[in-house]
């Protein structure tokens, strides 16, 4: 099993969230960049809902919280990961795996917004 580690960062100024996007894990069934970016912009927004607004940058900064969505698994109609984190004050924690997988169609952007809000919700982030 493939697996990826994409970091999202919680900074303090000038948004109390940053975004690393998600990279492809390189898993034997890519997926697309356009997806990809779906699902950076679909994190973005669940996170801005939950905990204001979101920077997207490629490097984490000191002294912030961070997210990280760790992809286990992926495809064209598969995605399985978690959500890792570290807060500001340097406590951390893992929340559960959730996977996506589509039967009869290609994953879409719909999907992806609902995957990712529906990550946040089971992780419990205290941030």
């Amino acid at each position: 099993m493939a697996t990826a580690d994409t970091t999202l960062s919680v900074p303090a100024t000038p948004a109390p969230i940053a975004l690393q996007p998600v990279r492809d894990s390189g898993a034997d069934a890519p997926v697309c960049p356009s997806l990809m970016t779906a699902l950076t912009a679909a994190f973005e927004a669940a996170i801005t809902a939950e905990f204001g607004p979101v920077t997207v940058t490629d490097t984490p900064a000191g002294g912030r919280a961070c997210l990280r969505f760790v992809t286990e698994r992926q495809g064209r109609s598969v995605l399985s990961g978690h959500l890792a984190w570290q807060r500001a004050d340097g406590e951390s924690g893992t929340g559960p795996t959730l996977t996506l997988s589509v039967s009869d169609a290609d994953l879409d952007v719909t999907m992806l917004d609902r995957f990712a809000r529906d990550l946040l919700r089971i992780s419990k982030l205290h941030l």
